[in-house]
């Protein structure tokens, strides 16, 4: 069994996180808010600097985590502004999942009260 943690569940501080993880033998991070941005609005130097404090830390990375497509409703069609500002931001966790070594990218979907199909 392999033990993770969603690393904002204890600070948004990314290398507290990491520490607090060491100092439990936890090895694999998620990471959903880091620094008071949701992962997907970092800059490029702050993904490097990501990446290297999961490798000073020993850390793997389990998931990334986005709230894409939280907030749609069944007004919301393919297409229009609010469905292509997600799949953009969807194609951008694509990218940095890959740039991070993360094995997965998480989105939180809408509420079935809210789906279209709901």
């Amino acid at each position: 069994m392999k033990l993770g943690l969603r690393c904002d569940g204890v600070s948004r501080d990314l290398h507290h996180s990491l520490a607090v993880m060491s100092e439990f033998g936890i090895d694999h991070a998620e990471l959903q808010f880091v620094w008071n941005r949701e992962i997907g609005d970092h800059s490029a130097a702050e993904l490097t600097l990501i990446r290297k404090l999961l490798d000073q830390h020993g850390k793997k990375l389990a998931c990334l985590s986005r709230h894409l497509f939280a907030g749609t409703t069944s007004a919301d069609r393919p297409g229009d502004a609010l469905h292509l500002k997600h799949m953009e931001d969807l194609k951008r966790m694509i990218e940095i999942a890959r740039t991070l070594n993360s094995p997965l990218a998480r989105i939180m979907t809408p509420k079935k009260g809210n789906h279209p199909l709901g």
